[in-house]
């Protein structure tokens, strides 16, 4: 299991670059719950900016955003120092700083 979790921190890392479709998000940010605007994991300015970054996805599917929005464009662990921010777009960059195994 160690190792496992060893290697999908490391497949994490790639989201460093690139981009993901609102859609795979929008649970997150939209209507969470009856309680909450937002996913509590997310840091709310951030949500706040993805919502509106993502306002027409339901008529858009190709709409999305880049993964780390500090350094789109370059290789680096931006990405990780971004998660304790609440800035991990998707529910499983932010699960690798919630769980104590990562």
């Amino acid at each position: 299991l160690d190792s496992l979790v060893k290697e999908m921190v490391a497949l994490s890392g790639a989201h460093t670059i690139g981009f993901s479709h609102c859609k795979e998000f929008a649970s997150g940010i939209y209507n969470y719950s009856s309680t909450q605007q937002f996913d509590p994991t997310y840091n709310p300015r951030f949500a706040a900016g993805l919502e509106k970054a993502c306002a027409n996805y339901q008529k858009d599917p190709a709409l999305s955003v880049f993964n780390d929005i500090m350094t789109p464009g370059k290789f680096d662990n931006m990405y990780f120092q971004n998660l304790p921010k609440g800035l991990g777009i998707l529910a499983s960059d932010r699960v690798l700083f919630t769980d104590p195994r990562t």
